[in-house]
């Protein structure tokens, strides 16, 4: 992913875009920093990185969630950690790619984004660092 201008930008997101809002998404929040957010009606956690990100530069960014810690990486070094034990599946919403499903694909602006993958279990921290790596030659 490359990060743009802009308040937000989602990557990849499984929402079902209504006001009782349910679902995920990895973005770019306030312009520079990678975040993740959970909602399931009233609950939310949501988690953002500490590190600022640079307009036109590329970015490798992972979530991982092993039924008690949220964490988020940055070129496959964690970035942000948080409690998260409960966090549900959300059945029956479409995955989007550069777009939430609360918005058309052109309200957001176009952010290059290359290789997306979800995994039904958790990475470990080796294994993002590792696929990172992979992908960086």
């Amino acid at each position: 992913m490359t990060t743009a201008m802009g308040s937000f930008r989602t990557f990849i997101g499984n929402e079902n875009g209504t006001s009782n809002r349910s679902g995920y998404q990895l973005q770019i929040l306030g312009g520079s920093k990678l975040s993740f957010d959970y909602a399931s009606g009233s609950a939310n956690i949501a988690i953002t990185g500490g590190t600022d990100l640079v307009s036109l530069t590329w970015y490798h960014g992972a979530v991982t969630w092993d039924g008690s810690f949220l964490r988020l990486y940055l070129n496959g070094v964690s970035d942000a950690t948080a409690v998260a034990q409960t966090i549900t599946a959300a059945p029956g919403f479409n995955w989007t790619i550069g777009w939430d499903g609360n918005h058309s694909a052109g309200v957001q602006g176009f952010t290059p984004i290359d290789d997306v993958r979800v995994y039904s279990t958790a990475l470990t921290s080796q294994e993002v660092l590792d696929i990172y790596n992979a992908g960086a030659q």
